[in-house]
């Protein structure tokens, strides 16, 4: 009786292991997928000088949506603006040749959409009318705010 207790445990163990081992197998499965790839670029000029004898001057910068002819997957939404600006300086603002508006020396915000090569080229004229007889001490910044673009 004990042979056969003993013959019925081990038979009934080989099934359970057998039985275990085609019902619970573990896969680890990894999949790695790009979900976009945002390109934001932004091409600046060298630096300008406005000092008492050049009070005039003139500076562009490009943003697109692509680079080394890798286009954004995803649109965004920016604006730039300029600190350091005082009262003393006038300044307008032109994309692609037309005039836009600065509101305390902030831009409305733009579009790039995706999938599409998109360029914007923009040029800032700054004119000092302020005192010639002192010095201009002044470093203008150029700063570009961007979001992406939900539908």
């Amino acid at each position: 009786m004990k042979k056969i207790l003993f013959l019925f445990i081990l038979v009934f163990s080989v099934i359970s292991v057998i039985i275990h081992n085609n019902y619970s197998i573990n896969q680890n499965i990894c999949i790695y997928s790009n979900i976009a790839e945002p390109i934001f670029n932004v091409v600046f000029n060298e630096p300008m000088v406005l000092d008492n004898n050049n009070n005039f001057a003139q500076y562009s910068f490009k943003v697109s949506n692509y680079k080394d002819n890798i286009i954004s997957d995803i649109p965004f939404y920016y604006y730039f603006y300029l600190e350091n600006i005082s009262t003393d300086f006038s300044v307008e603002c032109y994309m692609d040749a037309n005039k836009i508006f600065l509101s305390n020396f902030v831009s409305e915000k733009f579009l790039l959409n995706n999938l599409t090569k998109e360029e914007h080229v923009f040029t800032i004229s700054i004119k000092y009318n302020g005192n010639f007889t002192t010095s201009i001490l002044t470093n203008f910044r150029l700063k570009i705010s961007y979001e992406q673009f939900y539908y």
